[in-house]
């Protein structure tokens, strides 16, 4: 998770993510989508050992050093810290803090290969903003590269060619804050300048007086990334 905000502070509480065709998503906390993996496992209880999760992070560890050692890839983790601020209805005790100043440094993250590799992916997570959280660069992202690293490798402003790098990002958009995906893949869509940054799919101008696809689904105002 990386965050460039003024003042943002964040806890994820739980991230589990599934392999195959079941769906995995989730209303409101408590609220799994009927027929989904979380409905078979209520507050997330034994989710962990169910044969089509491939991973499960819920910050539970006992230090923030045990958390990072599940991780391949740790940037800055002076702005983690683990909290005791956790979903009423959960039951863990524990979730990760990330918090960040703007101008100091550029947020941080964690990441890490799900080896061997899979067609397809489902992801889910619990994230609780601070009321005065500035706007989010970059959140959640998943995708694959071939070949794989044991870092995240970029790719900002290029379209991929199609056997290289496919990565798309879960995070809130604009001001009124409404969860969007943020991808680069070989059929992406130009900005109108001509640049690749990644596509967005829900149509929303926010004020933007220009409503063509490219602005819709291309470049975020005054966004580079």
């Amino acid at each position: 998770m990386q965050a460039l905000a003024a003042r943002a502070s964040m806890a994820g509480a739980f991230l589990a993510v599934a392999a195959g065709l079941l769906p995995a998503g989730a209303g409101e906390f408590g609220e799994p989508v009927p027929g989904g993996i979380a409905a078979k496992y209520p507050g997330d209880i034994g989710i962990t050992n169910d044969p089509d999760v491939v991973f499960v992070e819920d910050f539970e560890e006992g230090s923030l050093a045990a958390v990072k050692a599940r991780w391949e890839s740790i940037k800055d983790s002076g702005v983690m810290s683990l909290s005791t601020n956790v979903p009423a209805a959960g039951t863990g005790n524990r979730s990760l803090l990330m918090t960040h100043v703007g101008g100091q440094g550029t947020g941080g993250h964690l990441y890490r290969r799900l080896l061997p590799g899979y067609d397809k992916l489902h992801c889910r997570f619990y994230v609780r903003f601070d009321p005065n959280c500035g706007p989010i660069h970059h959140f959640v992202h998943m995708g694959g590269y071939n070949p794989s690293t044991s870092w995240p490798q970029g790719g900002a402003g290029t379209r991929p060619a199609g056997d290289e790098r496919l990565t798309t990002g879960i995070e809130p958009f604009g001001d009124t804050w409404r969860w969007d995906f943020y991808s680069y893949w070989m059929r992406m869509r130009a900005c109108p300048t001509g640049d690749y940054w990644g596509n967005d799919f829900v149509k929303e101008t926010e004020g933007i007086n220009d409503t063509s696809p490219e602005t819709r689904r291309g470049h975020r105002p005054g966004q580079t990334g």
